[in-house]
């Protein structure tokens, strides 16, 4: 077991965390598979791991703080859904490849991981992006490191040789891009 990450553990255990999935994940529900394994990257307090467990999908969510992984385990027995929790560092965890169907990462940015979730996703498999960009620099609140924002069309530099369903970053209340991609079948 990863030990625990005293800044993130203290950062969930007060400040409370939104229970609602992410908006590209509902706006893209119905193209969720009806069955198959879906992980959950950076999880938080699971969230989208619930969402996706309840969409009849086997769900796996990875977070590094063991005070998000209780939050995502309280919330899956609200919601009365199964959910496997794994406690580990991304940046040393090692993502099986071609395991999953579905591949959800909000929130969190590590370029060395893109090729590590092009491995784990299944072919035909779809992944759901989304992350603070450099225009988040232009607002007040939220990340301020440049290493934790994406670089302008970072995204689609790294899966832009996928199917790319919808991409789009923008900067009218915060900087954010996000993209759904489904990965070549063959």
């Amino acid at each position: 077991m990863t030990p625990i990450s005293p800044s993130w553990d203290n950062r969930y255990s007060t400040k409370p965390t939104s229970t609602e999935p992410s908006e590209i994940l509902v706006e893209f529900a119905d193209i969720l598979p009806r069955s198959g394994r879906a992980l959950d990257l950076a999880c938080g307090g699971g969230r989208n791991t619930v969402f996706l467990a309840q969409r009849n999908l086997q769900a796996v969510g990875i977070d590094r703080s063991r005070e998000a992984l209780a939050q995502g385990g309280e919330l899956a027995r609200q919601k009365k859904v199964h959910v496997e929790w794994i406690q580990a560092d991304l940046e040393t965890f090692a993502l099986p490849p071609a395991a999953y169907d579905v591949i959800a990462c909000t929130f969190y940015r590590d370029p060395k991981l893109y090729s590590a979730i092009r491995e784990s996703l299944c072919p035909g498999g779809l992944l759901f992006y989304e992350t603070f960009s450099l225009e988040q620099l232009r607002f007040k609140t939220g990340p301020r490191n440049p290493a934790h924002l994406l670089q302008p069309s970072e995204l689609l530099h790294a899966f832009g040789d996928w199917d790319v369903l919808f991409y789009h970053e923008t900067w009218i209340d915060r900087g954010v891009a996000a993209l759904v991609a489904r990965k070549p079948a063959a």
